[in-house]
């Protein structure tokens, strides 16, 4: 066999006789590209024959190259995980110090205040620590993509906290003017559960995490909140078990205040986280679009207590 200098898929030359065999069948038919997404480790495979193997996708048919011999496989199903739909930010919170970079094609990269450090994480080697005698956040002047109102929307978070709030609330995810807005929070006021809440001049929804129970320190959670428009409710979710629910008194409104990481910003009460926080996520559609994550999804974000980083989102 020889490399055809003709045939690069995604920037990688393939041998001739293999391309064709990719291109067989339907493929080339529906004029569909086949893109090399490389080794399948680290991807949510379900066949371990797969693991490690160079695969080749389209929107109609996956293949691998299994190296024992048998050549080119047909791969059904091989069904994504959909959280790259609908999915507005990712930040891994993986950086060692400064912004906190967003992953996803928005780039809404977040502005380091007061020096917000690092340690170990979970999903990526490691999360941003974020120190309450410091005062230290990231935050985001308004921007409409991160705005929610009325509309499905969900926030999610791999969190660890070093102490419980010693006053009012440690801030997890935060987009506040008041009186409107969303929030996720540790609520202290010795109620101590993750606390999901949103508002109207008014709170319009809260819902605490009273599965969980009282959060144990330096213990990692992922917490999942959402709104659903269409059901009127509100929701919270940790480490993928039992989710509390509660009925909306009244639809959420769209909130011009600045998005906060690790604090609420700006505000006459920070709340402060004091902890780590890694990967942070956010979604948002319009009603039944998809905004609400699906069980199924929520699952394969939890990925059995390992999460998932962005290079495993698929659509």
């Amino acid at each position: 066999m020889t490399y055809d200098p003709k045939a690069w898929v995604d920037g990688e030359c393939l041998l001739a006789a293999d391309l064709n065999a990719m291109e067989a069948g339907t493929d080339r038919a529906q004029g569909d590209v086949m893109k090399l997404f490389g080794p399948t480790a680290g991807l949510p495979v379900t066949d371990p024959l797969l693991e490690g193997r160079l695969y080749f996708e389209s929107d109609l048919l996956r293949r691998v190259w299994r190296d024992n011999g048998a050549g080119w496989d047909d791969v059904t199903p091989f069904a994504g995980n959909g959280l790259l739909n609908n999915l507005i930010a990712y930040w891994p919170g993986n950086e060692v110090a400064g912004n906190a970079l967003d992953l996803h094609t928005n780039a809404l990269h977040l502005t380091d205040i007061n020096t917000v450090t690092s340690n170990p994480g979970l999903v990526y080697p490691l999360a941003r620590q974020y120190t309450l005698a410091n005062l230290e956040y990231h935050t985001r002047a308004h921007e409409a993509l991160l705005a929610a109102g009325d509309i499905d929307f969900t926030l999610a978070a791999w969190v660890r906290t070093d102490t419980m709030p010693p006053g009012a609330a440690y801030a997890v995810m935060d987009k506040y003017a008041a009186p409107n807005g969303y929030a996720i929070q540790i609520l202290g006021f010795g109620i101590d559960r993750f606390h999901f809440e949103i508002f109207n001049g008014v709170s319009v929804g809260t819902i605490n995490a009273v599965t969980l129970g009282l959060p144990v320190v330096n213990t990692w959670y992922l917490i999942v909140a959402w709104h659903d428009s269409v059901a009127n409710t509100v929701s919270i979710q940790a480490d993928n078990g039992i989710v509390d629910s509660a009925a909306t008194t009244g639809v959420p409104a769209d909130s011009g205040g600045a998005f906060g990481l690790g604090a609420r910003a700006p505000g006459a009460n920070h709340y402060y986280w004091n902890g780590r926080i890694g990967p942070s996520m956010f979604w948002k559609s319009v009603a039944g679009a998809g905004g609400v994550l699906t069980v199924a999804q929520r699952t394969a974000l939890w990925n059995g207590g390992a999460g998932l980083t962005y290079a495993a989102f698929t659509v």
